[in-house]
């Protein structure tokens, strides 16, 4: 449902400020190829053509000049509870967080005079440095080292070439961020910095996060760290599509995660409209029999010709 608002929200300021606003000065930002098409083919129905759409990683490599092979960060939640997993969370949280910000700039600043910021700024002609290599020296002062670039790594390297060569985009002027509970408040200031025009539509689900070393934990926090408090908060509570059974069921959850001790309360959901079926909780013993619910369950919704199937 969170989609569906921001891409109505895209055709509602097109249509409103249609003699400023084009669909080219948006710019949709997804996790990925499911969310992309699913936009790509909802947009045209909407009257909006010609949106830009992409990732995080891949408006980081246009910016930063450089091809990076990014690990999927999916790889360290297999690890289960290993000393390796252990090891990069906290190495991503120190990336993840807003204090590594200033870290950067007392980097540069001990680094390059602001003479020679200006070169590398002005000189077209000048040989400019490579942030990845700026960056690696970078953690090699603070101590840490770099054996493959993680998705961690693309947040702080566009805020070190925005400092050092001022780089900017001044051209879009609205960005939707789509599943942003996995965004992290780092990441959205530096989103704020390099697109210093541009207003923001943030939409996601705390009950929904994927990484537990980033993301957003509070909303709060996230509007006062990145918006500096400027930002307008609404929950939207009811559903229209998902049954009343589900949703109760998805309500208990939150319920049991608001009990765990790094838990907090969060909204809980209000169905509309729709019933349905109970909701079956099924126990499973191992991978076997996760593996052989799944491919019923699949079997179940393809034979009833669910398009999501």
């Amino acid at each position: 449902g969170k989609t569906t608002v921001a891409l109505h929200r895209v055709a509602y300021l097109v249509y409103l400020h249609r003699k400023d606003f084009h669909p080219e000065h948006f710019l949709i930002l997804s996790s990925g190829g499911f969310f992309l098409n699913y936009i790509s083919g909802i947009l045209p129905d909407l009257g909006v053509e010609n949106v830009p759409q992409g990732t995080f990683e891949g408006i980081c490599e246009e910016h930063l000049g450089e091809t990076l092979t990014v690990e999927d960060p999916l790889k360290w939640l297999y690890e289960g509870n290993s000393a390796r997993r252990a090891a990069f969370e906290k190495d991503a949280a120190y990336k993840s967080d807003i204090a590594i910000l200033s870290d950067i700039d007392a980097y540069i600043e001990s680094r390059y005079t602001r003479h020679q910021l200006g070169e590398l700024r002005s000189d077209s002609r000048r040989a400019k440095p490579r942030v990845s290599d700026v960056y690696r020296d970078f953690l090699q002062a603070q101590g840490r080292t770099l054996e493959g670039w993680q998705y961690e790594d693309l947040v702080p390297m566009l805020y070190m070439s925005q400092k050092i060569f001022a780089t900017a985009n001044r051209y879009i002027r609205h960005i939707i961020i789509d599943e942003a509970q996995d965004f992290s408040a780092v990441q959205l200031k530096v989103l704020r910095l390099y697109y210093q025009t541009a207003t923001f539509t943030v939409l996601g689900d705390l009950a929904q996060g994927i990484y537990p070393w980033r993301g957003v934990r509070e909303w709060g926090r996230i509007n006062l760290d990145a918006f500096g408090g400027a930002a307008k908060q609404m929950y939207l509570q009811k559903g229209y599509r998902t049954t009343v059974e589900i949703v109760e069921a998805a309500n208990r959850v939150l319920e049991r995660l608001a009990a765990l001790p790094d838990g907090s309360q969060l909204p809980l959901g209000k169905a509309v409209l729709r019933r349905g079926e109970a909701v079956r909780e099924i126990a499973m013993s191992d991978g076997s029999s996760q593996e052989g619910i799944c491919r019923e369950f699949l079997a179940h919704t393809t034979a009833q010709s669910h398009k999501n199937a």
